[in-house]
């Protein structure tokens, strides 16, 4: 079986502006990216296997992103 693993320079990561209602909202065609937010490449990721959630810290901030991130590979 064969995997590709792109470069990881070519991956941007996004989160739900809303964490809850964000990934079941349908998304809107030609505007797919619209109530997403890019994560900062500053940014600390903390994932809780337990609850299934994901935070940043950003800059002394804590940003719920709920269970579900978007990737985008250019």
């Amino acid at each position: 079986m064969f995997v590709f693993v792109p470069d990881a320079k070519r991956i941007k990561l996004f989160r739900y502006m809303d964490p809850i209602r964000g990934p079941r909202k349908m998304p809107v065609f030609g505007e797919i990216m619209k109530d997403k937010v890019e994560f900062s490449e500053n940014c600390q990721t903390m994932v809780d296997l337990d609850t299934h959630t994901v935070t940043l810290e950003d800059n002394g901030n804590r940003i719920q992103v709920g269970s579900q991130v978007v990737y985008v590979v250019e």
